[in-house]
C-alpha cells in the first residue's frame, strides 16, 4: 500500500513485522524491507502507526 505522510511517498507492503517509535521517527520492517519515516508531530505519529496496524 502507498500512503502519503509529510510529503514523502510511503510504500508499505504487508505483513508489517516490527515497528520502532522514537519521538517522531518511526521505524518499521515490512515484507520487502526495513524503512525509516520522519515525521512532524505526534499527531502525525500516531495516525502513521494506527495506518500500519491497520495493514
Amino acid at each position: 500500500m502507498i500512503q502519503t505522510f509529510n510529503g514523502a511517498v510511503v510504500n508499505a507492503q504487508p505483513p508489517i513485522a516490527t515497528i520502532s517509535v522514537n519521538k517522531f521517527c518511526v521505524v518499521f520492517k515490512d515484507r520487502n524491507a526495513l524503512k525509516r519515516v520522519s515525521l512532524d508531530s505526534a499527531i502525525e505519529t500516531r495516525q502513521f502507526i494506527n495506518w500500519l496496524l491497520t495493514m
